[in-house]
């Protein structure tokens, strides 16, 4: 129903309406990261808050991203907030 107008629209709505959808996701994105809600990925990142080191937990809260080291390789992988793929 509401496509046919979007598609018609053009530039500034069109702008508009990226940049409010844009909004929207950031607010809902900072809400669910202060714990709020009920949901999965909320718990998740509230478990996840406890268990990184401060340093992590700084460089988490700055990037969306923390390094860590393997105990045994000693090798240093990042860890990036986001969805995972299965990689064929």
């Amino acid at each position: 129903m509401f496509e046919q107008p979007l598609r018609i629209g053009g530039g500034p709505f069109r702008r508009l309406v990226a940049a409010g959808w844009r909004a929207a996701q950031a607010v809902w994105d900072w809400y669910r990261e202060l714990g709020h809600g009920d949901d999965s990925e909320a718990r998740g990142l509230r478990l996840l808050r406890e268990w990184l080191s401060p340093e992590q937990l700084a460089q988490y809260e700055a990037h969306k991203y923390f390094d860590v080291t393997g105990c045994h390789s000693g090798k240093r992988y990042r860890i990036r907030h986001g969805t995972g793929t299965k990689r064929p």
